[in-house]
């Protein structure tokens, strides 16, 4: 696998949603997602697109700059989940850009901000 296949894949999804053909939910992120680190998960959005249960979310987590020192960081991740969305079968976490204008484009239309508003907006 190239990361030039999933850029073009997350580039896709982006797209996807914008548009309104994908369409995702937020879920209670699984604690099976957590175990055996000490990483926070705090929100989860999933989607089902063309046979594959997709998420997208935050992973919060320490990182460490002495032994005893540390700072709380974050990453976007994107994956793919199995079929009863509990586990993470693949993930990419990386620090590449495209994953936080995905993250930021997921947020956005799972919570309806346009018709929000819109509805605001109105007179």
């Amino acid at each position: 696998m190239t990361d030039d296949k999933v850029s073009s894949l997350i580039t896709k999804i982006i797209q996807r949603t914008v548009l309104g053909k994908i369409e995702w939910e937020v879920l209670e992120p699984p604690k099976y997602f957590e175990d055996g680190t000490e990483d926070i998960i705090p929100l989860l959005y999933a989607a089902w697109y063309k046979e594959k249960n997709l998420a997208v979310f935050l992973r919060r987590f320490k990182y460490y700059t002495d032994e005893d020192e540390y700072h709380w960081d974050e990453k976007t991740c994107f994956a793919f989940l199995n079929s009863s969305r509990n586990k993470i079968i693949w993930e990419v976490s990386d620090r590449r850009p495209i994953l936080n204008d995905l993250f930021a484009t997921v947020s956005e239309k799972a919570a309806g901000i346009d018709s929000i508003l819109d509805q605001l907006l109105d007179d």
